[in-house]
């Protein structure tokens, strides 16, 4: 089987500035929650940049406000009082750009996940376009077999009893699956069709798509397939020894 992901999910994170990477705080196989801060760049600049902005804000507000108070009092030009309006207004767009760009400096985890992969080392210098990590959900999984066409032609006729997905790297999980579809195109080269049983991993477990395992499947075959003979197995399944020819069951 090939393990793929029913509600998979991967998005590759970056930072939205500029700058060097002061702080990585997860690894890969790390599993995060939305929110949490996976990753800090040096922020000395960014500091500085929005203590300039906040002390030009600052003066531009006092200067508007004493304007407002003298153009009542025609004291001051129309003109004037513009001026000191539009500074405000810039000042203030330069504000809210560096309290954006500082928040930038954090990059935290968009959804729960998976940290894939890590892209990036502390004191890396990166721009905005470079992934930092590639995260991916976890949650409901699917596994996908190949059956043969014999086997399709009379699965109206096999009726499932109890379906488990394991995996080779944890043998010690057998995990309840249940049948989500099978296609109706066969692969060109295998002449085989791909069935896909979905299950949810316990929580201890990370799932990740390419892993792969086995499909148990307890069957009850009816009276038309036992008596037509029409179930199909490889030649290589056909074992022999002294006592003659036989098969596993």
């Amino acid at each position: 089987l090939d393990i793929s992901r029913a509600d998979f999910f991967e998005k590759e994170l970056t930072f939205q500035v500029s700058g060097q990477i002061e702080k990585l705080n997860v690894r890969e196989g790390s599993e995060v929650n939305q929110g949490d801060v996976l990753a800090t760049l040096v922020q000395r600049d960014f500091k500085n940049k929005l203590q300039t902005a906040q002390t030009q804000f600052d003066s531009a507000k006092l200067d508007f406000e004493r304007a407002q108070r003298l153009i009542v009092e025609n004291a001051i030009a129309q003109n004037v009082y513009d001026q000191r309006l539009t500074q405000l207004n810039v000042t203030t767009a330069q504000l809210d750009t560096a309290n954006k760009a500082m928040e930038d400096t954090v990059l935290y985890s968009p959804f729960d996940g998976v940290v894939a992969v890590k892209h990036a080392k502390e004191l890396d210098t990166i721009s905005p376009s470079q992934a930092v990590f590639t995260l991916q959900t976890e949650g409901a999984a699917e596994a996908r077999v190949k059956i043969p066409a014999s086997l399709v032609a009379h699965s109206k006729q096999i009726v499932p009893i109890e379906t488990v997905v394991v995996l080779d790297s944890a043998n010690q999980y057998e995990m309840k699956a249940e049948l989500v579809a099978v296609t109706t195109l066969a692969d060109e080269r295998s002449q085989t069709f791909d069935v896909r049983f979905g299950f949810t991993p316990p929580e201890e477990l990370t799932i990740l798509p390419g892993m792969t395992g086995v499909v148990k499947v307890s069957l009850r075959l009816t009276s038309d397939v036992k008596s037509t003979g029409q179930i199909a197995i490889p030649l290589s399944a056909v074992l022999s020894d002294s006592d003659g020819q036989f098969v596993w069951k």
